[in-house]
């Protein structure tokens, strides 16, 4: 296994990755007592090469990591290339009983060639959620 499958996020290549994670505040919807937001950017500000919030996970390379306002809403946007993983993370506990279903927006704006996580060899997804 990887070392890189211990984070939350790894990003290979250029991604925008809009969250609405367990529920669909980024679509305009209200906070109710149904869903768990896990990421909805407020503004733009990083801590430690990430989100305010979120831990920036680097195995090597350099992580260009940046908040994008888009519409009224920030999104999270990596860029990653050959010679660089990294990726976010965020601990969160949800009774997935309670709430049972996950739901995000993202894009990918370049697939990586070749790319299949069934293979150790080219393990190499433009998005991974743990």
């Amino acid at each position: 296994m990887k070392t890189s499958r211990f984070s939350l996020f790894i990003f290979s290549l250029t991604v925008i990755f809009i969250f609405g994670l367990f529920g669909h505040a980024l679509s305009g919807g209200d906070d109710t007592d149904d869903t768990v937001v896990v990421a909805e950017f407020a503004s733009a500000d990083m801590n430690e090469g990430a989100p305010v919030g979120w831990k920036l996970e680097k195995h090597k390379g350099m992580p260009v990591i940046k908040l994008e306002k888009v519409g009224d809403k920030f999104c999270l946007h990596m860029t990653s290339d050959d010679k660089s993983s990294f990726g976010i993370q965020k601990a969160i506990e949800v009774d997935v009983q309670e709430y049972p279903f996950l739901n995000w927006r993202w894009k990918v704006t370049k697939l990586p060639v070749g790319g299949d996580v069934r293979k150790a060899d080219t393990d190499d997804q433009a998005m991974q959620l743990y």
